[in-house]
């Protein structure tokens, strides 16, 4: 007998092939659209996109009531919200923390990672454990747009979030 399918080892399985859920393509295009209206309004109108793929939807974060109108006139399914940083302040704070790397050896922080985080508006910072004499420190350095992030899990909001 003879077939067309490839035969398998026994013990080894195959791997199941990629399945594009059904929303991708419109949510790309729907937030690759609404950082471009927004972006016409000025370089910290934008403050970052998600997409939801399973909904064929995007979040579009925006600095401004009239970024957020702009968004929503694209399409219901572009979801605007306005968040106080934008998308270029974030990156100026992963840089100033990126520049101080010293400074948190100095209060007990060993950074393990730093960036962005888009839908909360801050920048989390990922160290393998802290104490609140460093969350404290962080809080008076940075103020509230930095979250402490512990393993990838556990967040612990600095100033007040």
């Amino acid at each position: 007998m003879t077939t067309d399918q490839p035969s398998l080892k026994p013990g080894t399985e195959e791997a199941a092939p990629f399945v594009e859920p059904p929303g991708l393509a419109k949510a790309r295009e729907l937030g690759s659209a609404g950082r471009t209206v927004v972006e016409a309004l000025g370089p910290d109108a934008f403050a970052g996109a998600t997409i939801d793929p399973e909904h064929g939807a995007a979040d579009i974060y925006v600095t401004t009531e009239q970024a957020a109108e702009a968004v929503r006139s694209i399409s219901p399914d572009a979801r605007a919200h306005v968040v106080p940083l934008s998308y270029n302040e974030l990156v100026a704070l992963r840089d100033r923390i990126t520049v101080d790397r010293e400074w948190f050896s100095s209060v007990g922080l060993e950074l393990r990672s730093w960036g962005p985080h888009v839908p909360d508006n801050v920048v989390r910072v990922g160290a393998p454990s802290f104490d609140s004499t460093a969350v404290r420190a962080v809080n008076d350095r940075y103020g509230a747009h930095v979250q402490l992030v512990v393993d990838d899990s556990v967040l612990v909001p600095v100033g007040g979030r």
